[in-house]
């Protein structure tokens, strides 16, 4: 088939919550996946989401750049918005929201290898 590429991916869809009162979510693995995207529930009252990585499952750190930045995103409620890509590289991550939710909040994160 000349002038095609055949692209081989694989695609995970993870459904995570930041539960009531809290601003972390539950873990979810990574590894293996270079690119993320959220889907931020329409229900958000925060407006930023930040990231904890972990590369055994256990402990979890906030994700920071080369310049000690906090690797976070400005959201749109009920949008898909892209996972950067500095914080691909752990075995588990965790989304944090930008404060405490008045209610369990249910995201979709999908992963692409």
């Amino acid at each position: 088939m000349s002038g095609q590429i055949e692209r081989i991916a694989n695609f995970r869809d993870v459904q995570i919550d930041v539960s009531v009162d809290n601003t972390a979510s539950g873990a979810f693995t990574t590894e293996g996946f270079a690119i993320g995207h959220v889907k931020v529930p329409s229900t958000m009252t925060d407006t930023t989401l930040s990231f904890q990585g972990s590369h055994d499952g256990t402990t979890f750190a906030a994700i920071r750049d080369e310049f000690n930045t906090l690797l976070s995103i400005t959201f749109t409620a009920g949008a898909w918005h892209a996972i950067p890509g500095k914080a691909m590289g752990f075995k588990e991550m965790k989304l944090v929201s930008g404060g405490a939710e008045a209610a369990d909040r249910d995201f979709v994160v999908q992963l692409e290898s």
